[in-house]
């Protein structure tokens, strides 16, 4: 790796919009909410931490702050704080992909994209991974293994519409199409990783329950006897079959109370 010594420009005020955004940004999205209550703590209290830019061609790419910078645009400010240093792309990708893991609030597709970029760009093994960013290598490979699962996966991981383990459990099922309805299900009622396990047994079940009859010479299994499909329920958290689900309708205060009595018997 060609590598430049960080230089000594240090400490300055730069204009903002002279700022670039940063190249490979891992994370997907701010968060909207956090970026105003940052904004309203640096127009309280001022920065307490300047950015970190490399010049180029007179602008400036942010290494690290982008949030910072972001709420600097959001409060209309015209300057903000940087040290200003000298780093190679190389070494700046390196930086960003260990740095941000400990520094950023990342979501596991996230803290998945670092990794991937530290095992793509620079051929690192899962242990020198986690050796080198402070985690374990079963975090790491889980974290990896993410950014292999299809893009609506990744989307509904992002958002918290599922959890990584309920994901990597419908991920399990080989048939792409009915993986996809399991996902579209799964958002759409929200279910632990137990149910999602049995969704996928269900199905595997039934494909070969199809094959044996269509060994028999049986033809094939009518398509109303489908597999089972289960959601959580919300007071004992086990699998209940989708057939035998009962609604009980409550306000928001009656809800409430029966949470407490749930949690106050366990």
């Amino acid at each position: 790796m060609n590598s430049k010594k960080p230089g000594k420009k240090g400490f300055q005020q730069i204009r903002v919009e002279d700022c670039i955004e940063p190249k490979n940004m891992a994370r997907l999205e701010i968060d909207t909410e956090e970026l105003e209550g940052l904004a309203r703590s640096i127009n309280e209290t001022g920065s307490l931490q300047p950015i970190e830019v490399v010049e180029n061609n007179g602008k400036f790419e942010i290494v690290f702050g982008h949030r910072r910078w972001l709420a600097h645009k959001h409060l209309k400010k015209q300057k903000i704080w940087a040290r200003v240093i000298e780093l190679s792309e190389a070494e700046i990708l390196l930086r960003r992909a260990t740095e941000n893991i400990s520094r950023e609030n990342l979501s596991p597709v996230e803290e998945g994209a670092n990794y991937k970029t530290l095992k793509d760009e620079f051929g690192m093994t899962v242990d020198k991974i986690a050796k080198r960013v402070g985690r374990s290598p079963g975090r790491v490979k889980r974290m990896l293994d993410i950014m292999r699962m299809p893009v609506s996966f990744q989307k509904a991981i992002h958002k918290k519409m599922i959890s990584p383990t309920t994901a990597e459990a419908l991920w399990r099922c080989e048939d792409d199409a009915h993986r996809e309805y399991l996902l579209d299900l799964a958002v759409e009622h929200g279910i632990t990783t137990l149910v999602a396990s049995q969704w996928v047994q269900e199905h595997r079940k039934t494909l070969r329950n199809k094959t044996v009859i269509n060994d028999e010479g049986g033809g094939d299994q009518s398509p109303m006897e489908s597999s089972k499909h289960y959601m959580t329920c919300e007071l004992c958290q086990g699998p209940e079959d989708v057939g035998n689900i009962k609604q009980l309708i409550l306000c928001k205060e009656c809800h409430r109370k029966l949470s407490e009595i749930k949690r106050k018997e366990e």
